[in-house]
């Protein structure tokens, strides 16, 4: 017998926060709504491969203890599919979640970060080339914020600015913005420009930061959580994207293993990687400490200087925080070495 599975996806530039739909009937029946005088939401349907759906949808308000009747969606009919397994890739606000935790005895943490940030463009120079050396990692740090610069493959820069929101709060003008950007970040006016950094500052309010933590991924052998939907994490470390990829990996590694029974690899998978993804999220909370104020300690560079050193002598045996980046490794195995620096160096 074939094996269905449902996918869900996030859709647009807002986060899902809710799931629209009735509760679920059965193992695998789930119905998807539309109630009027709530914003706007599309669904789309999407043949991955023979047995797999993927839908996605946008954004709107939901009060969950409501019970809403099905309703029509705009463009037609609700929705209803049937499924052996609902995956859940639907981000950092996921509604499979929210619906997950219906069925599942875990325990949930969601936390925003005191720090928000915008972002602002570095054009190329009038001849096209990069304003700066491409091949790096660009960081203003400043103790308590900092400013990242990242090459574009037009060209041009990403940089973003991370600071408190009580920071981002006291600047409301222009003549505030050039203030504060002569004083920590001189250099920088010039390479965006004074009209576009005035304008880029103001485009969209800063941002909010977050981190999700799961104690487990799945409910029963029918609901699994990857990606953000289950280890959301601040950008810091540069890995959010490759713990969802590792997600899929080890999912399908456990496929193998045990001929695809569900009930046997979801929860194996959820003891697999929920350490990995909580660990993850640390490190990426520690590493934005690291690069906005460790980074001017001459602590950090004797530090870097030891890792180096001792990584040319152990190669197999000591391996820096940085350089510990793939699949293969076991993220707690980066926890510990982290750990180690503080008591040992």
């Amino acid at each position: 017998m074939s094996t269905s599975v449902l996918v869900i996806i996030p859709a647009g530039s807002k986060a899902t926060k809710g799931l629209p739909s009735g509760r679920a009937s059965g193992r695998k029946k789930k119905k998807h709504c539309h109630k009027k005088g709530y914003h706007n939401w599309s669904l789309q349907k999407a043949d991955l491969c023979s047995g797999m759906k993927a839908f996605k949808w946008c954004d709107y308000d939901d009060d969950e203890k409501t019970e809403r009747p099905p309703t029509c969606l705009p463009d037609g009919p609700p929705v209803e599919a049937q499924c052996d397994l609902l995956v859940g890739c639907d981000g950092a606000f996921s509604s499979v979640r929210r619906q997950l935790m219906r069925y599942a005895t875990m325990d949930f943490s969601q936390t925003f970060i005191k720090h928000n940030y915008i972002e602002l463009n570095i054009p190329p120079t009038t001849s096209g080339e990069f304003a700066m050396e491409p091949n790096f990692l660009h960081i203003w740090p400043r103790n308590t914020f900092m400013m990242i610069a990242l090459p574009n493959t037009d060209h041009s820069f990403t940089c973003t600015l991370f600071m408190p929101a009580t920071e981002f709060e006291k600047i409301t003008t222009d003549e505030q913005v050039l203030d504060f950007f002569q004083k920590f970040f001189p250099d920088s006016i010039p390479l965006i420009g004074i009209d576009a950094l005035k304008k880029q500052f103001f485009l969209i309010p800063a941002q909010a930061l977050m981190m999700i933590k799961c104690s487990q991924y799945h409910a029963s052998e029918t609901m699994v959580l990857m990606g953000d939907a289950a280890h959301a994490m601040v950008p810091f470390f540069g890995q959010g994207m490759n713990a969802g990829f590792e997600d899929c990996l080890v999912f399908d590694e456990l496929m193998d293993r045990f001929h695809n029974n569900f009930a046997r690899v979801l929860p194996e998978y959820s003891i697999l990687r929920v350490p990995d993804g909580q660990v993850i999220t640390d490190l990426a909370m520690y590493n934005y400490m690291e690069m906005r104020a460790h980074i001017n300690s001459p602590w950090f560079h004797f530090r870097r200087f030891v890792d180096n050193t001792l990584h040319r002598i152990m190669p197999n045996t000591f391996i820096p925080l940085y350089t510990m980046h793939k699949p293969s490794l076991s993220i707690p195995q980066a926890h510990s070495s982290l750990s180690f620096y503080p008591t040992h160096l």
